[in-house]
């Protein structure tokens, strides 16, 4: 587990976590948080899943945090998770299955907020709602509270299930991921970095989640959703927290350097799907397309520019 300050919302991961009744080893790696958050982790460390906390004096960013403690691993699979999402029970176990049931699975993550995804109880998509959720309300707990409609996670998370039983778990790549909020894979394969990109050490945060989704694809592994576990993300508590721009020049460079690396693919995907009779209109209303021509439109390489005719 990453954590960055956010405190309330650190609060409430590791609360729903640690009621949860599966069998983990629990590492905290602390980057450069606030001496309340501090002070919150060390009153856990005695919990018997808490296997360590490690504290930096400063700020390492994403990618380096998650493989210094990825070193401290000792088990086939590794679950990586922020500090600001909400655990149902069983949700581990039920992700950890599908890598019994096919070899080449290489990563899994859970259902989250997304327009695709039904409400139980109203009719809207749970991104819209939550959006709204957090205009009425400030305080997380409040906000979660709301989104339920004041029933219990565990059992939310089961009538969300229902609702959306065609669901699909295939993830197309590109240009979807696995989001770094929870992600579980083998420890292995995000030990090499071969596939686990090390360039991105060199940002603090952006894309290197996106990155390992598309490296273990290329490499022949599947990349998939568990369908029947629905774990809440509060989406960009600590970058907002800590007042971080993700649009800044800085936090873009990522994203530079991830079009480049990946930019006969993404052509290839723009090819596909412009063959199948989709419009370069609605291709570039593509989540990640848009978030590319939004904030970085004029350091797209040259091929990908032409190919998405801009």
């Amino acid at each position: 587990m990453l954590t960055w300050n956010a405190l309330q919302f650190t609060q409430i991961t590791l609360t729903s976590l640690l009621k949860s009744e599966d069998h983990f080893d629990l590492i905290v790696f602390d980057n450069g948080s606030d001496q309340k958050s501090k002070e919150f982790l060390r009153s856990i460390a005695g919990d018997p899943r808490v296997k360590k906390i490690i504290f930096s004096d400063k700020n390492l960013g994403v990618w380096q945090g998650r493989y210094r403690a990825s070193q401290l691993v000792g088990t086939p699979l590794v679950c990586f998770i922020d500090n600001d999402v909400c655990f149902p029970s069983h949700w581990l176990r039920n992700m950890e299955e599908l890598f019994t049931q096919d070899s080449q699975v290489g990563e899994v993550g859970p259902l989250k907020l997304s327009k695709h995804l039904y409400h139980p109880y109203i009719k809207n998509n749970v991104k819209a709602f939550w959006h709204e959720c957090e205009k009425v309300e400030k305080d997380p707990q409040k906000q979660l509270m709301r989104f339920t409609g004041g029933r219990d996670f565990n059992q939310f998370n089961k009538d969300l299930i229902s609702a959306n039983k065609g669901v699909s778990g295939n993830l197309e790549i590109p240009t979807r991921s696995i989001g770094g909020c929870v992600m579980l894979t083998k420890t292995d394969l995000y030990r090499n970095l071969q596939i686990n990109d090390d360039t991105y050490s060199k940002f603090k945060y952006g894309l290197e989640d996106m990155d390992f989704s598309w490296s273990l694809f290329k490499a022949g592994y599947k990349i998939i959703k568990c369908t029947n576990v629905y774990i809440h993300h509060f989406e960009h508590s600590s970058v907002d927290e800590n007042s971080l721009k993700i649009n800044d020049k800085d936090n873009n460079q990522a994203l530079v350097y991830f079009t480049t690396k990946w930019e006969s693919l993404i052509i290839d995907w723009v090819d596909r799907k412009q063959l199948s009779g989709l419009s370069l209109e609605k291709i570039r209303q593509d989540e990640f397309i848009s978030l590319i021509l939004r904030t970085i439109p004029d350091e797209l390489p040259i091929k990908l520019k032409k190919a998405l005719q801009i």
